[in-house]
């Protein structure tokens, strides 16, 4: 069995966390935890205050990877590229609760494009406001590209599994586009079989009304200045 290395959270650039595990499975390697927020008003829970719980995940892979991750009830979906962090959305708990359980599944996405599955069928998908997906992050830093996905759908046509079968090169991105592809709707007649489908990001133009001032080098408009498309493509 490979030698798996003692990995601390000295390497997470912030101690705020419960350590988790190293993990590896099918030549993926990473190491999760799980991290903590200050204490906030719970707005949802009814409790007087809370604190804020996220699993956070490391790739230390050559490749990124996929991962499907779990705290207490909940459940997500993430990209993490190679050497770096990616997180789940965070889960108010009230003060003095135990922190949740939480796990995490990861495997390495395909360094190329593989053939089609043998079930592979064609149909139309269709996506309610695609663009506001766009996250602000990669929005912001005017990153573009496209995640492929193989989705099996069940007998009626609903989203039964997943998998990212290319990287766009953004986890931002990579990870919108799970969430692009959870919110698909198929057409009839591919029940029970496999569709892939592409997630194009695009930047295409700021919009005129920004103007750059008072901007430093390296100064970029505000995520709602900039005009993007996301687009569902076979």
């Amino acid at each position: 069995m490979l030698a798996l290395p003692a990995l601390s959270l000295a390497g997470w650039g912030d101690s705020s966390g419960i350590p988790g595990q190293v993990r590896q499975a099918d030549g993926a390697l990473w190491e999760d935890r799980l991290l903590v927020y200050d204490e906030t008003p719970c707005a949802k829970t009814g409790e007087a205050r809370c604190v804020t719980y996220l699993v956070q995940v490391r790739n230390d892979s050559d490749r990124p990877i996929e991962c499907h991750l779990t705290m207490g009830a909940t459940h997500g979906d993430i990209v993490v590229a190679p050497n770096e962090v990616n997180q789940s959305t965070g889960s108010l708990v009230p003060v003095g609760a135990p922190p949740p359980a939480f796990s995490s599944k990861c495997k390495l996405i395909p360094s190329t494009l593989p053939p089609r599955s043998a079930d592979a069928c064609e149909t139309e998908a269709t996506v309610v406001y695609p663009e506001e997906f766009y996250p602000p992050g990669p929005r912001r830093r005017l990153e573009g590209g496209e995640t492929v996905l193989d989705i099996q759908l069940s007998d009626s046509s609903r989203i039964r599994a997943f998998r990212v079968v290319r990287s766009s090169g953004w986890q931002g991105l990579d990870t919108a586009a799970i969430k692009v592809a959870k919110a698909m709707r198929f057409a009839p007649g591919c029940g029970g079989k496999t569709v892939r489908r592409g997630v194009l990001f695009e930047v295409w133009k700021e919009k005129e009304t920004w103007k750059q001032k008072d901007c430093h080098h390296g100064c970029v408009p505000p995520p709602n200045e900039i005009a993007v498309t996301v687009t569902v493509v076979d």
